[in-house]
C-alpha cells in the first residue's frame, strides 16, 4: 500500500527528528543539572526540571512514533501511544493522553481485575492509587519511582473527588495546575536518589536563591533586580543561560501551536511540498545522528 508506505516513511522520519535534533540536544545540560542536585540554584533547578519534561516527552513520543512508522510500511496499525499529553486539563486527561497503551493495559489487567469502581468509592480510590504505585514500580525498582507513581496516584484521586464537587475552574488554570503537578513528579522520576530529588525541589522554591549567570548582558539589564535579593554568580550547567531560555521557549510554542506528528498525518497528502519537507527533516536528522544514540526510557 503506497500511501501507507509514505505515511510510514513520513511518520518515522518525524519521530527519528524530535529523537535526535529535539531529545537528544537537551539531554547533556540536564544531565548535568541532575548531577549537581545540592549546588542548584532557583532558575537552575527549574530549567532542569523543565528541560527533563520536555526531553522526556520528544525521546519517548519519538520512538513511538517511529515504531507506528515502520508498522504503516507493513501495512500493520499499532495503537497511538501520546496524543499532546502536556495539553492535559486535568490528570485524568494528562494519563488519558500519555503512554497510552500502557494505561489501556493497566486499566484492564490491573484496575479492572481489583474491582474497578465497582465496589464504592473508597475501592475505588485504593485501585487508583494501587495501580499507580504498580505503574511506578514497573519503571524500575527504586523509591523515587514508587514515589512518582505514588504522586500520580495522589493525584488521581484529589482529580476524581474534586470532579464530584462539580466546580468548574478556568481551563488555563487547570492546565497550569496540571502541567505544574507533573513536573514536580518528574523531578522524582529522573532524580538518582530521593535526595537528590527533595534537594531539587527545595531549590525550585528557594526564592531567595535566584542567581542569573555573571556574563553578558544579564548584570546591566537586571541590576534592578538586587535590592529584591536577585545575585550574579558563574552558571554550572553546560550551556548559556539565554540559549537554555530559548530553548524552554521554543519548546514550549512547539508543543502549545503545533500538532503531534499523528495528527499532522491526519493531513498528510501525498505531494511535493510534503516531500520537500521530509526530505529536509530526514537529512537533518541522519546529520545529528553521527554519534551513538541510546533511547532515554531504557537507560534507568
Amino acid at each position: 500500500n503506497y500511501t501507507n508506505i509514505a505515511k510510514g516513511i513520513s511518520l518515522f522520519t518525524l519521530g527519528l527528528f524530535k529523537k535526535t535534533v529535539i531529545a537528544d540536544n537537551l539531554s547533556p545540560w540536564v544531565g548535568d543539572i541532575f548531577t549537581k542536585a545540592d549546588q542548584l540554584s532557583f532558575i537552575e533547578a527549574w530549567a532542569g526540571a523543565l528541560g527533563y519534561t520536555f526531553q522526556l516527552y520528544f525521546d519517548f513520543s519519538a520512538y513511538s512514533e517511529m515504531a507506528i512508522g515502520l508498522g504503516l510500511m507493513f501495512n500493520l496499525k499499532f495503537p497511538v501511544n501520546f496524543n499532546s499529553p502536556y495539553k492535559a486539563t486535568s490528570i485524568i486527561d494528562f494519563w488519558r493522553r500519555w503512554h497510552m497503551t500502557l494505561g489501556a493495559w493497566v486499566k484492564n489487567y490491573l484496575y479492572i481485575p481489583m474491582g474497578g469502581n465497582r465496589y464504592g468509592e473508597w475501592r475505588k480510590m485504593r485501585n487508583l492509587f494501587v495501580s499507580m504505585l504498580l505503574i511506578g514500580l514497573w519503571h524500575g525498582a527504586g523509591w523515587t519511582y514508587i514515589i512518582w507513581g505514588g504522586i500520580h496516584g495522589a493525584l488521581l484521586m484529589i482529580n476524581h473527588q474534586w470532579r464530584r464537587l462539580n466546580i468548574k475552574l478556568p481551563a488555563v488554570l487547570c492546565w497550569g495546575m496540571t502541567f505544574f503537578s507533573v513536573v514536580i513528579a518528574w523531578v522524582f522520576f529522573r532524580a538518582a536518589s530521593i535526595h537528590d530529588a527533595i534537594a531539587i525541589l527545595g531549590a525550585m522554591t528557594d526564592v531567595h536563591n535566584i542567581v542569573f549567570p555573571d556574563q553578558g548582558n544579564f548584570p546591566k539589564l537586571l541590576a534592578f533586580l538586587v535590592p529584591y535579593g536577585v545575585s550574579f554568580d558563574v552558571w554550572r550547567v553546560c550551556e548559556p543561560l539565554d540559549r537554555i531560555l530559548w530553548n524552554m521557549a521554543g519548546l514550549s510554542i512547539v508543543l502549545a501551536v503545533i500538532p503531534n506528528p499523528i495528527c499532522l498525518m491526519e493531513r498528510f497528502k501525498a505531494n511535493w511540498k510534503w516531500f520537500v519537507l521530509i526530505l529536509s527533516l530526514l537529512l537533518i536528522s541522519l546529520y545529528k545522528l553521527n554519534t551513538y544514540t541510546e533511547f532515554l526510557y531504557f537507560q534507568f
